[in-house]
C-alpha cells in the first residue's frame, strides 16, 4: 500500500511539473522587459502575443520605393529572431550571433495590430533591422510592415526549429 501512495505522489509531482512549465516561448537569455501592458487587453491581442512567441527565421524582405515606384527583394540574409511571450526580442545574424536585444509591446489600432520595439539602447543596425510597424501573423508566417523614410518594407519571417530550419505549424 505504501508503494502505491509513493507512486501516486510521484505521478502527481510529474503532472504538476509538466503543467507549470512555460506555456509560451520564453527565449532564454532575453532582456528584462517591463510586463506587457496589454495583459488586460482584448482577447485578440492576447492571442496575437501567444501566437508570435517563438523562434523565427527571415525568409525575405520586400521593399517599395514610394518615390521612384521601384521594388526590391532581399533573400538569403541569414537572420533570425526569438520573440518571448514576456516582451523580449533577441535578433540574430550569421550563424545565430546575437546582435540585438530589445523589448516590444503590441497595440491594436482601428483595423490593424502594431508591434512597437523599444530601441532606447539599440545600435544603428538594430534600429534598421528590427523596426516597429504593422504586424500580421498566420500560423507559420510573421510579417512586419514598416516605413523607413520613403521606403516601405515588408519583412517576412517563417517559424523555425532549434536547428535553424523552417517548420510549419
Amino acid at each position: 500500500m505504501k508503494r502505491i501512495s509513493i507512486l501516486a505522489a510521484f505521478a502527481a509531482l510529474f503532472f504538476i511539473a509538466c503543467e507549470s512549465s512555460p506555456k509560451f516561448e520564453t527565449c532564454g537569455g532575453q532582456p528584462v522587459c517591463p510586463p506587457p501592458t496589454e495583459a488586460n487587453a482584448p482577447e485578440d491581442l492576447k492571442k496575437l502575443r501567444e501566437g508570435i512567441a517563438g523562434k523565427w527565421k527571415l525568409l525575405r524582405i520586400n521593399t517599395l520605393d514610394t518615390v521612384r515606384k521601384t521594388t526590391s527583394v532581399f533573400k538569403d540574409l541569414d537572420r533570425s529572431l526569438c520573440l518571448s511571450y514576456e516582451g523580449g526580442v533577441q535578433y540574430f545574424r550569421q550563424d545565430r550571433t546575437l546582435t540585438c536585444q530589445l523589448c516590444y509591446e503590441l497595440a491594436k489600432g482601428a483595423d490593424k495590430f502594431e508591434l512597437k520595439a523599444n530601441h532606447s539602447n539599440a545600435n544603428k543596425f538594430c534600429l534598421e533591422s528590427f523596426q516597429s510597424g504593422e504586424i500580421q501573423y498566420a500560423g507559420d508566417s510573421l510579417v512586419v510592415i514598416s516605413q523607413d523614410s520613403f521606403i516601405l518594407k515588408r519583412v517576412i519571417y517563417r517559424r523555425m526549429d532549434d536547428n535553424g530550419h523552417f517548420i510549419a505549424r
